[in-house]
């Protein structure tokens, strides 16, 4: 496996990461009242997994696509201002913007990992 910046599939992947991002954004979502008010505003009606995908679809997320390319010329343009002043108070509000987002994928890591050791210690009869 290889890191890129591009958002595609990768070897034993069932997803993309763009579809990652959506998803690490919207299982919490579903089981908020934010998430819930917002579906009954607008009726809808279904189960669980398909109010996840509909919010998905719906709701206003922070990102719909991987945001590291993004990250990445923000990141660039930091570095490159000359003020530290004005870089600063970029900054901050990079990381005030992007809070909720970064804390939601490092969840989803955190299970995906604890899935992982899991799934090895049921292959080791654990």
């Amino acid at each position: 496996m290889h890191w890129d910046r591009s958002p595609g599939v990768y070897e034993n992947q069932r997803t993309t990461r763009d579809q990652a991002v959506v998803d690490c954004q919207t299982w919490p979502l579903a089981f908020s009242q934010e998430g819930l008010a917002f579906a009954q505003e607008r009726g809808f009606s279904g189960n669980r997994l398909q109010f996840v995908e509909w919010l998905g679809k719906n709701y206003p997320l922070k990102a719909k696509r991987d945001p590291i390319h993004r990250w990445t010329q923000r990141a660039a343009k930091l570095r490159a201002e000359k003020n530290p002043h004005t870089a600063l108070r970029h900054y901050k509000a990079s990381i005030v913007e992007t809070e909720r987002l970064r804390e939601w994928i490092s969840e989803a890591a955190e299970a995906c990992e604890r899935e992982i050791d899991a799934a090895i210690d049921r292959a080791r009869g654990k």
